[in-house]
């Protein structure tokens, strides 16, 4: 059980259904329950298979169980084969056994057991349920329901247990509808139909063989009969092949492909699970049986034209698994072989049949009698049932009459037919019903009646209860057959008129027995449909006598009923004022309705009845005498509700009301009492002017409409045309009728209100859906306008947000507008002269019933809102802060209430939370791309100084760090620049250049090495001066210099510079150099951002302090070599003879330039008895030409040499300068000239020992001008 059946079929499957693997397997990944349906034989299980290996491949544990491989009977049997195969499996993952439970197994015991699973596996675990369809109704509903709890208790736990189920598309309401455990918490994913290509793939695929040929007809033929079946494909082509195989031709034809259909359809059809499945589906809902029957009789048939009320979750035609969806709303049948199934199998007289159980008496009838127009004469005994159970399920004897003359003409072929039925006063037939009556058909009949005691054949057959029966003429005999019931008179009498066939007398005596049962039945049932009319009947007797004893209470009781059922306002004031004015109520000439619009203070006409002139009345009294009251009701409910003349009026007429006007309809409203008007002028108080002109009443009564001592309206009446006095009952009663109809009025309001909060309810919850399927805020905004459309009415709207940018309110969404793209270019200043500014600051809803008597601008039309009178605006507000408003715009002035600013405020609460949603959801978009730009920059950082670890030396490693960030970021140039140890120069330390395939030859400068004065260069002199890093373009300035065209001459590249970045680099909080990046690029293209600057100055830190580490190393080194030369010298002037000095002497001046690294040393001995050098005992090392030194150099005042006995040391930098680095000494004459033989610049004299104690003195020379440092200074001492 741990390995689905792989067959030969699966790679095709797997191909044409890489989309469905892909999504189980994401289920997985995502740690989601998934329901996987499909048609039986469409290859889930070879999908769940491949699925499974895949998981294997990755080392996670993925169990199949086939569950139509457990064998049990109950409960607790089915969840112990469960746990036991899944238990096996577990174990071979882990090599350890898997103890099992040993109690009772419930659902809770297998739950626990998962969970023991999981954590024994140490990782998720997955298991496959398949086959479903092999189970029980409960027991999948068990596993379903135990898989659902499994999921709610491992919310928050690690590692997790994942459920993939499959089975058959029938199974899809148990597995993924609202009632099913799986709701909510499974994806759903269908194995979809196979296109035509792929089905046509397929065939070719399965009719490939190296023996057989298959015609292209027979591959098109094969094509047609398995259409959208993977599995039958390949089935129908294997037998085909296997066909063409016995024959010589070996090639499969059109009747190769038929043959091998015929065979299928008769053998293998019955029993193909796929159908039956099909089959049990449609028998079992008789609206898709009747799209079937549709669908057999055309190819592809709209969905609008199917009898079945689809659903938009779960198709239940589609469930069937037959069909397939063609174009964008069609369906056809999905093959050949289903089609020809289903035609046969779904004949006339099973269609009959299945009709009949489901109570589809015409469809059943209909079906039944084309069974028996094709010979099927067991049909007709079914025929004859289902009429006869039609009659009995009629409601009316006119039914009752269509179904038996339906069941003559069906079953018996009988053409003409006239139903009799004896009158309620038993004197007479009259005729209910006929059928196939024509002017020469011999059954002609001009009467409707005919007296029992007429000498008729009908009244013969009537009387006697016999058939009876005579010949027309030479072609057609009349039947007369009596209804008779056992007990009781006979019901009436049939007459039917047939021509004569040629049967024997014994046949035709059958045929009369068999029509004589067959009557005799349908008496039955007309004579119980006939009881129940009477029982009926009598029933509305009593109900009338008890109305004429109790009067206008009854009536108000069946008012008060019905209004309490009606959700129609319109039909119930029709029914009350009808009642107020019918022979059969209050019997008042004319009544009028008026309801109270608080706010606009004013009765507005809401319905009329009655007539403007007396000679109508009396005609509307004279039609309406017959009708009863139950009548009206029938009519009422039946139909529409015609407006008659004063009723037109009455709603055209608004009549204003205060509490300080003295007119009856003001007392009555304010007041809430009753009031009789005497019907002239100049009697107490008048009527409204307007009212009185328009309908002249007579003699009045105006009662109001109260409920909870509110005043909904007025119901006002007259008796102009037939007066009478009216009396303390009429005005009880009316008032009475009044209390329903206020009732009527607050229980309608009550269920309008209840509906738009259902509706609200529904909107907001759709809404919710909307935000939560949805991160992308314009479309989740214009969504949230369409939904609120439905419960709040507005000709445009829109939602605006504050924009710090702008500073005020800009529209984001909008609907309605004719520019919608130019209304979203709008902003609002934050001024109160805005509606939708004042709704913002106060952060509460605002309405106006007419905006443009408060805010004129909406007359502008550039704010597209000349439209606008009605206006409604709701504040955006997120963590008590406001965003933004929500406004609505109507052309209806007034429109706006408390209630819609109620609603608004809660879409503006779903609109909060969708931007809310959005703006994180946005957050966590920047902050991931932060921490990954971080995470690049820390590894270029890394890079960085692992590149410079491998330099030889601080020069190498400077080098180094410039090409690096030339390369990583890129930028165009980098040089670096220290200064060097008198703080005066730059010296170029690194400069590197992109190499460009584009690029004709950089010509850069300063090159590497080149020494920059800052009392030269006013640019570097300037950028020393930068407190922080920098970035320039072109026109910035410091001290009045534009850096980026200073720096363009400097670098002297042939490239425009775009930008330039200038980092200082500092050590203890001192400038110790630069670095300076240019970019030729444009500024969009390559920008000096601010995370670029960050990056940069990180790395250039990184590289300076490291280089600053290494140049420390170096200078440490170079001590210690220094330390070594001298001391390896002091050790041979201690062991020296008195005659090696000058040998010594000469490792002295070597060891001078080596440490130093100077050109060339001299030591001049002092003579102190001659008082001049000893030219013999000069020693020097380096010198590029030697020179005599025989002359004798007189000690003078000028001379270095005196200079530097009488000073001790004298240090000159730069000979240009012509004076030592203290500024005070000039450099000797006959020595300068010594020093430019040599091409020294710069040089250092030491005196060896002090004053009159002189031994000599030291110089040593530099070829470059050149800084001495402290530790040289030391080396030469």
């Amino acid at each position: 059980m741990t390995e689905p059946d792989r067959s030969p079929l699966a790679p095709a499957i797997w191909e044409h259904n890489r989309s469905i693997v892909d999504q189980i397997v994401q289920c997985i990944k995502d740690r989601v329950y998934c329901a996987l349906l499909g048609p039986r034989f469409s290859g889930k299980t070879a999908l769940l298979g491949h699925v499974q290996k895949m998981m294997q491949n990755d080392s996670s544990p993925c169990i199949y169980i086939d569950l139509s491989k457990i064998q049990a009977s109950t409960q607790t049997g089915f969840f112990s084969g469960l746990v036991e195969a899944i238990s096996d499996d577990v174990s071979k993952y882990t090599n350890r056994p898997l103890p099992i439970p040993g109690e009772e197994l419930s659902s809770a015991v297998f739950r626990d057991f998962l969970t023991r699973c999981v954590d024994h596996l140490a990782s998720d675990l997955t298991v496959i349920f398949d086959h479903l369809e092999g189970l029980p109704t409960d027991l999948n509903r068990a596993l379903l329901t135990s898989l659902r709890a499994m999921h709610m208790e491992q919310q928050d736990k690690e590692p997790r247990f994942v459920a993939i189920v499959s089975g058959a598309l029938s199974l899809a309401a148990l597995t993924v509808s609202e009632t099913s455990p799986f709701y909510g918490i499974a994806r759903r994913v269908l194995v979809g139909d196979l296109h035509k290509d792929e089905s046509e793939d397929l065939v070719n695929t399965h009719s490939l063989s190296e023996d057989v040929t298959v015609s292209p007809m027979a591959r098109s033929l094969l094509l047609q009969a398995t259409r959208g079946n993977p599995h039958l494909i390949k089935h129908i082509c294997k037998r085909s092949l296997e066909v063409a195989a016995e024959y010589p031709s070996k090639q499969v034809t059109v009747q190769t492909v038929s043959r091998v259909v015929r065979d299928f359809l008769r053998q293998e059809a019955p029993h193909y699970g796929p159908l039956q499945e099909a089959i049990r589906l449609i028998e079992d809902n008789p609206d898709l049986l009747q799209c079937i029957l549709k669908l057999l009789r055309s190819d592809i048939v709209p969905l609008q034209e199917l009898p079945l009320p689809l659903l938009p979750d779960l198709d239940p035609l589609y469930l069937t698994g037959m069909v397939d969806k063609v174009k964008q709303d069609g369906y056809r049948i999905r093959n050949k072989i289903y089609r020809q199934y289903l035609d046969e199998h779904f004949d006339a007289a099973r269609v009959g049949y299945l009709l009949t159980v489901s109570g589809r008496w015409d469809a059943a009838i209909g079906h039944l009698e084309s069974s028996i127009v094709s010979g099927n004469e067991q049909s007709r005994t079914d025929l004859l049932a289902a009429t006869i159970n039609s009659i009995y399920a009629s409601e009316t004897e006119e039914q009752a009459a269509y179904y038996l003359m339906r069941g003559l003409s069906a079953a018996f072929r009988v053409a003409q037919i006239y139903i009799w039925l004896r009158a309620r006063d038993g004197q007479v037939l009259t005729l209910l019903d006929q059928k196939g009556a024509t002017s020469d058909g011999g059954l002609l009949i001009n009467t409707q009646e005919i007296p029992l005691a007429a000498d008729r054949i009908e009244s013969r057959s009537y009387r006697q209860e016999c058939i009876l029966r005579e010949h027309q003429d030479d072609t057609r005999t009349k039947y007369v057959i009596p209804l008779t019931v056992p007990g009781q008179s006979p019901l009436g009498v049939v007459t039917f008129s047939e021509t004569p066939d040629q049967a024997t007398l014994s046949e035709q005596r059958n045929r009369e027995l068999y029509l004589q049962s067959y009557m005799n039945q349908a008496a039955r049932a007309l004579y119980e449909v006939g009881f129940r009319r009477s029982r009926e009947v009598r029933a509305r007797a009593q109900d009338e006598q008890l109305e004429r004893r109790t009067h206008q209470l009854f009536l108000l009781h069946r008012i008060s009923t019905l209004s309490q059922t009606l959700s129609d306002f319109e039909r119930i004031s029709h029914l009350i004022l009808t009642a107020i004015t019918a022979h059969f109520g209050l019997s008042f000439n004319r009544a009028w309705l008026f309801l109270f619009d608080r706010k606009m203070e004013c009765l507005v006409g809401r319905m009329g009845i009655g007539s403007f002139t007396q000679e109508e009345a009396y005609r509307a009294w004279e039609q309406s005498t017959q009708i009863s009251f139950d009548d009206y009701v029938i009519r009422l409910l039946k139909d529409p509700i015609e407006p008659d003349e004063i009723d037109q009026s009455t709603r055209n007429l608004n009549i204003p009301v205060s509490a300080n006007s003295h007119d009856l309809f003001s007392m009555a409203v304010h007041q809430r009492h009753t009031f009789q008007w005497a019907g002239a002028p100049g009697h107490g108080h008048e009527l409204p002017h307007e009212f009185r002109q328009r309908f002249e009443p007579g003699e009045m009564i105006l009662t109001p409409l109260v409920v909870h001592n509110n005043c909904l309206g007025l119901i006002a009446v007259d008796n102009k045309f037939r007066p009478r006095s009216y009396t303390e009952a009429d005005e009880l009663l009316l008032k009475t009728f009044a209390n329903q109809m206020a009732a009527a009025i607050f229980n309608t309001q009550q269920h309008d209100q209840e509906m738009q909060r259902l509706q609200l309810e529904e909107t907001l919850r759709t809404t919710s859906l909307i935000i939560s399927s949805s991160l992308e805020q314009n479309e989740v905004l214009h969504r949230i306008l369409e939904e609120m459309r439905k419960v709040l009415p507005f000709d445009t709207a829109s939602i605006q947000l504050a924009s710090e940018e702008s500073r005020g309110l800009k529209i984001i969404a909008n609907t309605g507008f004719n520019n919608p793209q130019l209304v979203e270019e709008m902003v609002f200043p934050l001024e109160d002269t805005y509606p939708n500014v004042l709704v913002y600051r106060k952060k509460e809803p605002l309405h106006f019933d007419d905006v443009q008597d408060y805010f004129p601008h909406f007359a502008n039309p550039q704010y597209q809102a000349t439209h606008v009178h009605g206006w409604l605006g709701a504040p955006l507000i997120i963590n008590d802060k406001s965003i933004g408003v929500i406004t609505l715009d109507s052309k209806t002035p007034g429109i706006y209430t408390s209630e819609h600013d109620r609603m608004a405020v809660l879409f503006a609460g779903q609109a909060s939370v969708a931007i809310a949603n959005a703006r994180l959801y946005e957050k966590e978009r920047e902050t991931k791309e932060y921490l990954e730009r971080v995470e690049d920059n820390l590894r270029m950082i890394l890079g960085t100084v692992s590149t410079m670890a491998k330099a030889n030396n601080s020069d190498a490693g400077l080098s180094d760090l410039a090409e690096r960030i030339v390369t990583t970021l890129p930028v165009t140039f980098c040089h670096i620049l220290l200064l060097d140890e008198s703080k005066h120069n730059l010296i170029v330390k690194a400069a590197y250049p992109n190499p460009r395939p584009s690029s004709t030859g950089v010509k850069w400068n300063p090159r590497t090495g080149e020494k920059i004065s800052l009392s030269e260069a006013i640019l570097v002199r300037n950028l020393m001066k930068l407190p922080a890093s920098r970035v320039f373009q072109p026109g910035q300035r410091v001290e009045g210099i534009d850096i980026v065209e200073q720096l363009q001459q400097f670098v002297l590249l042939e490239e425009k510079i775009r930008s330039a970045l200038v980092i200082p680099l500092k050590a203890g909080g001192e400038v110790f150099g630069i670095c300076i990046l240019g970019e030729v690029r444009e500024w969009d293209r390559s920008p000096f951002d601010d995370e670029k600057v960050e990056l940069v100055s990180s790395i250039v830190t990184q590289g300076t302090v490291f280089v600053d580490r290494l140049q420390a190393h170096e200078a440490t080194q170079s001590k210690l070599v220094m330390v070594e030369r001298l001391r390896s010298i002091g050790e041979e002037l201690v062991t020296a003879s008195p005659g090696a000095s000058k040998s010594i002497l000469n490792k002295v001046v070597q060891a001078a330039c080596e440490v130093t690294g100077a050109s060339s040393a001299i030591i001049y001995p002092w003579d102190k008895q001659m008082r001049t050098y000893d030219t013999d005992k000069i020693v020097h090392f380096g010198l590029r030409k030697k020179k005599s030194f025989s002359e004798k150099i007189r000690d003078e005042e000028g001379s270095m040499t005196s200079i530097v006995v009488r000073k001790g040391m004298v240090i000159v930098d730069d000979i240009k300068e012509r004076l030592d680095r203290s500024g005070k000494t000039k450099i000797w004459a006959s020595r300068h000239g010594f020093l430019e033989t040599q091409g020294v610049r710069a040089f250092v004299g030491v005196s060896l020992g002090s004053g009159e104690d002189a031994l000599g003195v030291l110089f040593v020379n530099f070829l470059e001008s050149h800084y001495f440092s402290d530790s040289e200074l030391e080396a030469v001492n």
